[in-house]
Formats: structure tokens, C-alpha cells, sequence
């Protein structure tokens, strides 16, 4: 066997595809195992993009002068596109005349929220069901006998007068005409009244509820943009926030807005506690499998050998030309020193080699044994198609 053939051997054991997998591969096939195992059951939640949400806009109908207010005057503020059921370490849900219908489900984890976390729910009315249906309470029947309900009511222009619930020294709040749609019903338990019309109709209650509270105000327009702008209820919105606490983490709810989360790969990457190291331990194994696999030659593509039926013809061909020649014991003993050579070479398993040996030793029985030339014929086939071995398992030559 030439030194040509030895390293085209090598390069097929490299190359060939039932090689063994490298220490290199392996690591890299365990790392992005981990990887994934991490990415399916991490669930940071992605930073979604705010454009259209109330706490965003600035038309009049918007709320954005009052969370901008919470920001600057509260402890911390953020907006929510979740299920209060994924919120933590807040102490304020605001949810200001969402624009879609609270279900079932909804309102079920607000009120969870509430009894649970000892927070504060603010909400605006008006709110609706999933059907259109004006709804009383932003919680279920069971859950609201004794609390504050809110009642239709045609707008109309009237004179706001703030009453202090829950602070010691209440901030002064001259009296503000506004057109507000609805009044409070206040419940037979803890409900009080934060603010009065001028015919005495409740505009904003308070209510205890489980270990949180709930403040609800008859009309959202109370918060809205025109309103603070025009410097109509801006004193009455502070007051508000004297009332439920300026140490309070604040989260506007704007998952009934029709805005969705986009999953995303770069931004479900980009969030999280421990985003930088994900993406740094990804980035690592990257390039450590880089390292361990580099190339600093060309690769050269290995030429394709005859497959197992070619080279059992070829074999066959040469047998009849020494045959022909009356030099069948000459050519069986050639080949048969050959099948020997590459025996020794080759990286084979041991039942392989085995079979092999088996196969020389039968080829030297009928070689000794003078036997017919078609039946040396044979034999040499027999020994070519081992070849398909040979050719997997083929070592360099030294």
C-alpha cells in the first residue's frame, strides 16, 4: 500500500460517516444540550414594546401624565402586558378603563392579586365583560356583596370634593368642576367615600379587601390626560397618591389593551436576571468548539473508492486474465498476500477480524489444496469483499 493511499485512508477515517464522535464534539453536543434544557424551562418575561397602551399615550383620553406623576413621586413604576398572577414585589395595580372586556379568568386573578399580596387595585371605570355588558365591580358576584358598586350614570358637570380616608395630615385639595359619567354605590362593609359630587354622590370609594384594598373611582377621567393637563384634578391625583403610600412599587395594567407579548429569540434572551451569562456561557461554548475543531490547512475532499460490487468485478477480471494466463494458484496466492497486508492494517473491530482471518484461512486451504481454478475464482471475490471493511477501518501507514 502506497503512502498516498495510507493518507487517503486516514481522511476517510476523519471524514467517513461512521466515525466516532471527538472528545471536542461531544463537549459541544452536552453543552447545547444544556442550553436548550435551560431555554425551554426559562421564562423570563421578554420587554415588550409600549406604543399604542393608555399609560403611553398622550391624547386626551390617555393616562401617561399620571403614570409619569407615580414616577416621579412614587418609589418605582412599570407597565404590565401579564396576568396579575405573574406579578411580584408590586404594591399597586392600576387598571384605568381597559379598552377590552375582563373574562372570567380576569377578574378572578385581580381579586387573588388583591386578597393575597396586601396590595392596592385602582381601578377607573367605565369596564365592560367580553360581551359588552357594563360590569358593577372589576370582581366576580361571590366576591363583591359588600363592596362598593359602581352605578351608570349620564355624564354630567359637577363639582369634586376630595374626603381624606387613610392619611394624617391630608393634603388640601380645592373643590374641581368636572363632566364625570357614574357614582359609587358604597358597600356595607369597610367602604368609604374619597370624593363626593356636589348633589353628595359618591365619585371615589375605598374598600378593604382580604389582607389588600381596592379604590375605585366612578369615572377614569378623573386620571386622564385633558384632566391633569388642564390642571383640573392634578391636586386630587396627588392626594391619591398620599392616600395609597409614596414607598409603594406601582405597575399599570394594560393586558386588556389587545397588546401581546411577541416571543421572540433576541428579546427573550435580552431579559432576565441572568441574560448576561446565558448569552456569555452560548457565546463560550461557540467558540471553545471553534478552538478544538480549527483547521490551519485546506481541506482537501478525499477521492471516492470503488464501492464493493466494482472492486469484487475488478477482482473477478484480474482472476481471468491470470487464469487465462494458467497462473490461477499464482494470482489466489498474490491477492491472498495482499488481503494478509491490509488485515494487519486496518482498525477493526475483533469480530471483524475474525471474519477476516477466517476468510485468509480458508483462501490458504484452497490454495494448498490445488483445487479447481473457478473454485480460486471465488475465493479471491470472497476476499475483495471484505474491502468495504477495509476501507471504514483503514489506518495510516507509518
Amino acid at each position: 500500500m502506497s503512502a498516498a493511499e495510507s493518507k487517503n485512508a486516514g481522511s476517510r477515517q476523519v471524514h467517513g460517516p461512521g466515525r466516532p464522535m471527538t472528545a471536542a464534539e461531544k463537549g459541544w453536543w452536552l453543552g447545547l444540550g444544556l442550553w436548550l434544557v435551560v431555554f425551554a424551562f426559562w421564562r423570563p418575561e421578554p420587554p415588550p414594546i409600549y406604543t399604542q397602551v393608555p399609560s403611553v399615550k398622550k391624547d386626551p383620553d390617555g393616562y401617561r401624565i399620571f403614570y409619569e406623576m407615580v414616577a416621579k413621586q412614587g418609589k418605582s413604576v412599570s407597565r404590565s402586558l401579564r396576568s396579575p398572577k405573574h406579578l411580584k414585589n408590586k404594591d399597586v395595580l392600576v387598571l384605568l378603563r381597559p379598552s377590552k372586556g375582563l373574562d372570567q379568568q380576569s377578574r378572578e386573578a385581580l381579586m387573588k392579586w388583591v386578597s393575597e399580596s396586601g396590595g392596592t387595585l385602582v381601578v377607573g371605570y367605565p369596564l365592560w365583560s367580553p360581551d359588552g355588558t357594563l360590569l358593577e365591580s372589576p370582581f366576580l358576584k361571590e366576591a363583591h356583596w359588600n363592596l362598593s358598586l359602581w352605578k351608570e350614570r349620564e355624564a354630567q358637570l359637577q363639582e369634586v370634593t376630595y374626603s381624606p380616608v387613610n392619611v394624617d395630615a391630608p393634603r388640601e385639595v380645592a373643590p374641581f368642576t368636572m363632566k364625570l359619567r357614574g357614582e359609587m354605590a358604597l358597600g356595607a362593609g369597610s367602604s368609604t367615600a374619597l370624593a363626593y359630587g356636589d348633589a353628595k354622590q359618591v365619585l371615589a370609594s375605598w374598600d378593604a379587601y382580604g389582607a389588600g384594598q381596592i379604590i375605585q373611582l366612578s369615572d377614569a377621567a378623573l386620571l386622564s390626560n385633558e384632566s391633569l393637563g388642564f390642571k383640573k384634578s392634578h391636586i386630587f391625583a396627588a392626594a391619591l397618591l398620599d392616600e395609597i403610600g409614596r414607598d409603594k412599587h406601582w405597575v399599570f395594567d394594560e393586558s386588556n389593551e389587545g397588546v401581546s407579548i411577541q416571543p421572540a429569540l433576541a428579546p427573550l434572551l435580552g431579559s432576565g436576571r441572568f441574560r448576561a451569562v446565558f448569552l456569555q456561557l452560548l457565546l463560550f461554548f461557540l467558540f471553545w468548539y471553534w478552538y478544538k475543531t480549527r483547521r490551519l490547512t485546506r481541506i482537501h475532499t478525499p477521492v471516492m473508492e470503488r464501492d464493493v460490487r466494482e472492486v469484487t468485478t475488478l477482482a473477478a477480471d484480474i482472476g481471468r486474465f491470470y487464469f487465462g494466463a494458467r497462473k490461477s494458484s499464482w494470482a489466489l496466492s498474490r491477492y491472498l498476500e495482499f488481503f494478509k497486508r491490509r488485515i494487519q492494517l486496518a482498525n477493526m473491530s475483533p469480530a471483524e477480524r475474525n471474519s477476516a482471518l477466517q476468510t485468509a484461512s480458508l483462501a490458504r486451504q484452497v490454495l494448498d489444496g490445488q483445487e479447481s481454478a473457478e473454485i480460486q475464482l471465488n475465493m479471491i471475490r470472497k476476499m475483495a469483499e471484505h474491502r468495504q471493511v477495509f476501507r471504514k477501518k483503514q489506518r495510516d501507514e507509518e
